[in-house]
Order: structure tokens, then C-alpha cells, then sequence
């Protein structure tokens, strides 16, 4: 186990559907919750967009090779969920709240279901997942088996302290097989359909 900075407290999990959907909070997330206006007159939302993209990047990359090395398939990245999972990191950040987002929030179109990992007031991106990956529900979310993509947002604060959502991805189920005569007959339609011009007198095609 890592020291006490990266000790887990798991407050809550929520069960969407089948997927499980796990919080986690660092002993130093205890301080002040502003409230949007607050939080934006402290300019506690760092400006370094950028570098919260790169943080997002990277935790990708890790939670590819955490699968890739139990034999997992990849998951693909999608920038819907990255801007959901975006927005949710930012409203926790600026409302104080820490909480998962409605299921509704987190609905989309190309997806059956979701799963979704939270975490506040880490570091850097090794110690948000490492965090992750010592919490047995959050671990099940990054090596989950039903997933095909997901998406990262990350909020940088001022101080150098991250907020982090990760929203999973299942794939819209496809529809029911048909059943399908595979018989050899063909189709006989009432017309003869078109046919290739006679613009010469035949030929004797030699073996024909």
C-alpha cells in the first residue's frame, strides 16, 4: 500500500444498471467547498487547460496498459464522454459538491450504459491512478470487460490539486439477428430485368 497521502476512503457506490460506479476521496480532500462564485473569484479553476488535457491523456494511456497487461482489449477514447466527464470534474470543483453525476448526465446516444470513477484534490496523474487502482470498485470499472471506450476530464485548481472524472462506455447492443432463408432458390421477380446489347451475328466461342 502507498503512504498515508494516497490512503482510500470510499464513500459511496452506485450501481447503474449492472456497472458499478465508485467514488474516491484522499484524506486531504477535508477544506473549504466553495460556491461557483466563490471558487471564481479565488480562481481556484487553474487557466493551464492544456496541461489538464495532458494529465487526461496520460491517465488514458495507463488505463490501456493496466488492461493490455491482464489480457484486456483497449479501450478506445471518445470525445463525448471526455466532455461529459470534462463538465462533471469542473461542477464538482465549483460547487464544493463530490458526488457522482446523474445517470441522466451521463447518458448518450452511441452508448447502452456507462460507469463512471471520480476522484478530487490529487496531485498528478500517477497519484490519481494509483488512487484508482488500490480501490477494489474503481478497479473494476478500469478493467471492466463490458466497456469499449471512455472518456477523461480533468480541472486543474490553482493549487495544483486535480479533479478527475472518468466516464466508461458500453456499446449500444446491436439489434437481433433475422431469421434468414438460406435456401438455394432464387428470387423470381414478374420482369426479365435488363439485358447486355446484341450489337453483332454470334460467334462460335471456341470450347463453348
Amino acid at each position: 500500500m502507498r503512504d498515508n497521502r494516497r490512503a482510500l476512503a470510499v464513500l459511496a457506490a452506485l450501481v447503474v444498471g449492472y456497472l458499478l460506479v465508485p467514488q474516491l476521496l484522499p484524506d486531504e480532500a477535508a477544506g473549504p467547498k466553495p460556491t461557483s462564485r466563490e471558487a471564481e473569484q479565488l480562481g481556484w479553476v487553474g487557466p493551464d487547460e492544456d496541461t489538464a488535457r495532458e494529465i487526461a491523456v496520460d491517465l488514458f494511456a495507463r488505463v490501456n496498459d493496466e488492461r493490455a497487461a491482464r489480457g484486456l482489449p483497449s479501450l478506445d477514447w471518445d470525445e463525448r464522454l471526455a466532455d461529459i466527464a470534462g463538465r462533471w470534474s469542473l461542477e464538482m470543483l465549483v460547487t464544493g459538491t463530490y458526488e457522482h453525476s446523474p445517470e441522466a448526465f451521463r447518458e448518450h446516444p452511441a452508448f447502452a450504459g456507462t460507469g463512471e470513477n471520480i476522484l478530487m484534490m490529487y496531485e498528478g496523474a500517477e497519484d490519481a491512478h494509483v488512487g484508482w487502482m488500490e480501490s477494489d470498485g474503481h478497479r473494476a470499472s478500469i478493467l471492466g470487460p463490458q466497456y469499449t471506450a471512455v472518456g477523461i476530464g480533468v480541472v486543474c485548481r490553482n493549487d495544483g490539486r486535480l479533479w478527475a472524472t472518468q466516464v466508461f462506455g458500453v456499446p449500444a447492443q446491436p439489434p437481433p439477428p433475422r431469421q434468414v432463408d438460406a435456401g438455394p432458390d432464387p428470387v423470381v421477380r414478374d420482369d426479365a430485368g435488363p439485358r447486355c446489347p446484341q450489337t453483332r451475328t454470334r460467334a462460335t466461342i471456341p470450347g463453348g
